[in-house]
């Protein structure tokens, strides 16, 4: 009897060591991969992208480790947009948005996450610690450009979520662009357990949010964008693909009528997939956004070609 329950009991723990680390160390890709996949699936012209004016450096994050950026002047502007990349991906990702919001006279700030790219880090916390290397990064940004200059940040999926914990605890954003978020992780978890593995989420997520917050200090269960929207009063921009696989569209739904303080928006794109709007709708993208700034004042009507 004691046999049988120790294995029961070793298997448990199994389960959710390996579940934890699927969290917590997801497979990544590489940094050249992405540079790749951004040549062949967002059609990036990479000897273009060689041409533009650009700065690369490291930042060192509160936490001990490095954070690679890429930033990307414009004619002395005082916009700048910071870009909040996918999970497994690296900034390269973001690379796609480049000639539009240099078109709206934006300077462009990219950077790895921590344990992605060319940055340092061990785990992903989905904001927890992220949120203070955002801000690590804004910061960076007002020394630059100055205090007076208008920043804003876009973050996708992953990348939506470490932004909305960033606004949550810095007011100085003028505005969010938040593509494929999710609203709450656990949620999200118990959308994929049982389709992706066939493990009931009551048996793992117990086990392994206690792991997690061992090897961690972070308790997944708290990770709620959706809560974190209602206190936000900086601009928010929802878009979510309504063929979504990976991250529901009532999810995105779900924050849109959760935020009650401050100008909001939204564009639900009916052909895309996970965070692939831009390239489905990239007109309907790109003008949503630009009536969006314009109600906000932070660009004009008229805006210049240029294309990456």
């Amino acid at each position: 009897m004691l046999y049988t329950l120790f294995v029961i009991l070793a298997v448990y723990l199994s389960i959710g060591w390996f579940f934890s680390r699927k969290v917590l160390n997801p497979k990544k890709a590489d940094y050249d991969f992405t540079k790749r996949q951004a040549n062949k699936i967002d059609g990036i012209d990479i000897e273009e992208y060689n041409k533009l004016e650009k700065e690369e450096f490291y930042l060192d994050s509160p936490y001990g480790y490095t954070l690679h950026c890429l930033y990307f002047p414009e004619l002395k502007s005082k916009k700048t947009i910071v870009f909040s990349h996918c999970i497994t991906w690296s900034l390269w990702g973001s690379v796609k948005y480049i000639s539009f919001f240099k078109r709206l006279g934006f300077n462009i700030l990219l950077y790895d996450h921590r344990y992605h790219g060319k940055s340092g880090g061990k785990s992903v916390t989905y904001g927890v610690y992220e949120k203070h290397d955002l801000k690590t990064v804004v910061d960076w940004v007002y020394e630059k450009t100055g205090t007076d200059s208008i920043v804003g940040v876009h973050g996708e999926s992953f990348g939506s979520a470490v932004a909305v914990e960033y606004a949550g605890m810095d007011n100085r954003p003028a505005f969010l662009i938040l593509d494929s978020g999710f609203s709450e992780l656990i949620e999200l978890f118990k959308c994929h357990l049982w389709p992706d593995f066939h493990i009931p989420s009551f048996l793992v997520i117990p086990i392994s949010r206690l792991i997690i917050k061992l090897r961690t200090g972070v308790d997944i269960k708290t990770i709620k964008p959706a809560k974190t929207i209602k206190e936000i009063a900086v601009p928010v921009f929802f878009i979510h693909g309504q063929r979504d696989q990976y991250i529901p569209v009532v999810m995105t739904e779900r924050m849109y009528k959760e935020k009650k303080k401050g100008k909001k928006g939204l564009l639900l794109v009916e052909q895309a997939e996970h965070a692939n709007s831009y390239q489905t709708a990239t007109e309907e993208y790109e003008r949503a956004l630009l009536e969006f700034f314009t109600d906000l004042g932070i660009v004009e009507t008229q805006t210049r070609r240029q294309t990456v």
